[in-house]
């Protein structure tokens, strides 16, 4: 469910001309575990920290992964990008605050 894909230009280029650092739940479409190094490699990144969500199960399922303490961190400070109306109430009840619908599935947009 979690890739990390840092530095990724052919794939992301928009994000990696901003030395972007990111997680790509979607692109796999398979659940995989968090692993420890990703967060504690998160923790010394820059913020803003994007979250970027097209998945209810992938949401869901890194939720869950998550201890309580980056729990907290996250609704305080990540902002969550949702591909629509029901994913951001499914992160606004994870108690997500930041949270905005995209316009649609390109950087321009």
């Amino acid at each position: 469910l979690l890739a990390s894909v840092a530095n990724d230009e052919d794939r992301w280029p928009h994000l990696a001309m901003r030395s972007a650092q990111f997680l790509d739940a979607a692109a796999q479409r398979r659940l995989l575990r968090l692993p420890r190094r990703t967060l504690a490699r998160l923790a010394h990144s820059a913020q803003p920290w994007v979250l970027a969500v097209s998945s209810g199960e992938a949401l869901q399922h890194v939720w869950q992964q998550l201890p309580p303490t980056w729990q907290q961190r996250l609704r305080a400070e990540v902002r969550v990008v949702v591909a629509s109306d029901r994913l951001g109430e499914q992160a606004r009840s994870l108690g997500l605050r930041h949270i905005s619908r995209s316009a649609g599935p390109t950087a321009a947009q």
